[in-house]
């Protein structure tokens, strides 16, 4: 009999090091952040600014870490319940991982005060956001039982 690799066990061992490997990911993904904005405020002077008279805010290193870590552990989230429910739950999440960046765009684009500002924050979401979609992906659940 064949088993698909929905139903093929997993040992608790590789489990531990797929929730490991995918909470290093968020942290990875958040630190990334971190680094873009180190790179574009402190380095190259760029005010982080958004929204527009009363509701302007600065982008901080906090807001940057916080968001980033939140929006990390949905991703997580997501991805453990489609790949309970489906087969090809991976794939799914995927795609609308990539879909999702590609939608996020649309805050700064919208919010930024300066092209400066646009280009760092629109950096910013692109480097988390591939490091979540390609690092939460990873590794294929065939590799994960190799550990």
């Amino acid at each position: 009999m064949v088993q698909t690799l929905k139903n093929a066990p997993v040992s608790r061992t590789s489990g531990r090091v797929g929730r490991l490997l995918r909470l290093a990911t968020v942290v990875a993904a958040s630190l990334a952040g971190i680094v873009v904005w180190s790179i574009c405020v402190p380095v190259l002077g760029v005010d982080l600014g958004v929204g527009s008279g009363s509701a302007a805010q600065t982008v901080g290193p906090v807001s940057v870490l916080v968001v980033s870590l939140l929006g990390g552990v949905v991703a997580w989230m997501l991805l453990a319940v489609l790949e309970r429910l489906f087969v090809r739950g991976r794939l799914i999440w995927q795609i609308s991982g990539w879909a999702v960046l590609v939608l996020s765009l649309a805050g700064p684009a919208g919010l930024a005060q300066s092209t400066g500002a646009l280009i760092g924050l629109i950096a910013m979401h692109l480097v988390v956001g591939s490091v979540l979609v390609v690092g939460l992906a990873w590794p294929p659940r065939a590799a994960a039982r190799r550990f």
